[in-house]
């Protein structure tokens, strides 16, 4: 799986120039300006039980092959607070003004702590957004620490089980290409 972010830069002129070569006027201005990516795990049984592991028993038949394709598509989805299990890791921060299309791919080592016991079911990605360029500095996350949000969140839900105790950090470095089928089966 790969994890593609749109940020209005993707489609840029093909020489690299970033989002004003395609459709800004000179000396304009692209908002949002700027925008963070962050990572935090979340414990979801029961959607996992329900969506993923059902189709290793569908009436009596294994379509355990369907699981594998739902575990490799992202789901976009509302998630509670309360299900959050780890710290929030700030993954990239990015001035969307300055952007060319080869931003968008990075990789970045994070470490995700234990807020309880629990166990990890998915990855959860979510941005903030800032608007500098304005008179007064503006912006809203569609984190779930901040407020509750209309955004629907990215989830990658894991095909393993991991477990957490406050005592132990999950730590894991990845790549924004490579980092969810790192825990796939």
């Amino acid at each position: 799986m790969k994890l593609l972010i749109v940020s209005g830069v993707g489609e840029a002129e093909a020489d690299g120039e970033g989002p004003e070569a395609s459709w800004l006027v000179k000396d304009g201005f692209v908002l949002p300006d700027m925008a963070s990516l962050h990572l935090t795990a979340i414990e979801d049984a029961d959607y996992k039980e329900d969506e993923i592991e059902f189709w290793n028993n569908v009436y009596e038949f294994d379509m355990s092959c369907i699981r594998k394709q739902a575990l490799s598509e992202p789901l976009v989805d509302i998630v509670e607070q309360k299900q959050i299990v780890t710290n929030c890791q700030l993954l990239k921060t990015m001035d969307i003004s300055k952007m060319a299309p080869e931003d968008a791919s990075f990789t970045t080592p994070f470490k995700l702590v234990a807020e309880r016991d629990d166990y990890i079911h998915a990855l959860l990605v979510y941005f903030d957004v800032s608007f500098t360029k304005c008179h007064k500095l503006m912006g809203f996350s569609t984190g779930l620490l901040f407020c509750p949000c209309l955004y629907l969140l990215f989830l990658a839900f894991l095909g393993i089980l991991v477990a957490l105790n406050l005592s132990r950090d999950m730590i894991k470095t990845g790549s924004n290409h490579a980092l969810i089928n790192d825990f796939k089966d």
